[in-house]
This record gives C-alpha cells, structure tokens and sequence, in this order.
C-alpha cells in the first residue's frame, strides 16, 4: 500500500461507491490509487467517524467524541486520561452531534438507497431478459364450408 492509498483509506467514504469511469468504460485512470471501488469485491461499507488534526497529528475520532460527560471525572473530578480522554470533562467541553457526522448518516442513507436502486434495476432486468415470452394462441381462420 502506497502513501496515497494510506491516507484515503481513513476516509469516512473510501471505496463506499463504485467508480464511474470503471463502471461505464471498464477502466480508471487512477487505477490501485483510486478512491472509489472498482467492483462490487471492493465495496466497503461506510464508517461513521471523523477525523481531528491534533499538533498536525491526525486522530480518528468517535463520532461520540466528548458528547458525554466522563464518569470518572464525575465522580472523582480528576481522569487519567486527562486531554486524551473521548469523553468531556465539565458542560463547556460538551459537544453537540456535528453538522458533519450528520452529513454523514446523510451520505449513508444515500448510499443505502442508491445500492437498493441498483439491485432494483438490476433485478427488473435479469426478470425482463430471462423472462419467457407469452404464449400466445394462434389465431385459426374461420373457415366455412358450404
């Protein structure tokens, strides 16, 4: 794995969708480094977190960071994980769910139902295609004899 890929990869929609231009040519420009999947092999299902820059660090973050208060500064007011912590630390630390991880569900739900779309088009034609045509009764003259 390349530096490029490594980097896409902590991305929430990593390969969560098909590639276009593989989807319709067959072929990407950007091949292995592509963010988009390249197959039905390759799609991954979306992942619910965003990620904090920390002195120019990149952390992945719950998307429950700091939304709860921390039961052992509750009730101890002290915690040994102090900064570092996933949970807040008094009401000010507190934080609302995020535009972004709304943004997100958002996105999955998109995701969700254009998957479900597909598989309906896709099923609807496999039906058309195999589908036998009706029999129809073949229309006999009507011939009188006199």
């Amino acid at each position: 794995m390349n530096k490029f890929n490594a980097r896409y990869e902590k991305s929430a929609l990593y390969k969560t969708e098909i590639c276009r231009n593989w989807q319709e040519t067959g072929t990407c420009r950007y091949g292995t480094i592509c963010q988009f999947a390249h197959g039905e092999n390759e799609l991954q299902r979306f992942k619910p977190y965003f990620i904090h820059k920390i002195n120019n660090l990149q952390v992945e973050k719950s998307a429950l960071y700091k939304t709860e208060i921390c039961r052992n500064w509750k009730e101890k007011g002290t915690c040994r994980y102090g900064n570092k912590c996933q949970f807040a630390h008094g009401e000010n630390e507190l934080v609302a769910t995020t535009h972004l991880v709304q943004n997100q569900v958002q996105n999955l739900v998109k995701h969700d139902n254009n998957i479900q779309a597909n598989i309906q088009a896709n099923m609807q034609t496999t039906m058309q295609a195999t589908m036998q045509p009706t029999m129809q009764p073949t229309m006999q003259p009507n011939i009188q004899t006199n």
